[in-house]
């Protein structure tokens, strides 16, 4: 009977290694499928964030543009001419007045 009860112990602290080992290593898969999902997420981020600073430098090249050609002498003078309706003193305006 003794020797029963010595081989029945062994069985025992096998089947408890075996179970701490599957509960480990399920523990570690759940953990590393949650990593994954978290880093797929970011990495759709940085996707997304990459293409907007894309945008906003594309948006700042032609504000730059624009701020370089609005100090030019031609576009005051075309902003002048156009919407303050302004002319240089030797020239002739001509308006109409028939109404069409």
């Amino acid at each position: 009977m003794n020797k029963r009860k010595r081989q029945g112990k062994p069985k025992r602290k096998l089947n408890i290694r075996v179970c701490l080992i599957v509960v480990f290593a399920a523990y570690l898969s759940y953990t590393l499928c949650g990593q994954l999902v978290s880093l797929r997420q970011s990495a759709v981020r940085v996707s997304q964030l990459e293409a907007e600073i894309a945008e906003a430098e594309g948006r700042l090249a032609e504000v730059q543009d624009l701020d370089r050609i609005s100090k030019s002498d031609a576009y005051i003078e075309k902003v002048a001419r156009e919407k303050l309706g302004l002319v240089q003193p030797d020239e002739t305006v001509f308006v109409d007045v028939s109404g069409r």
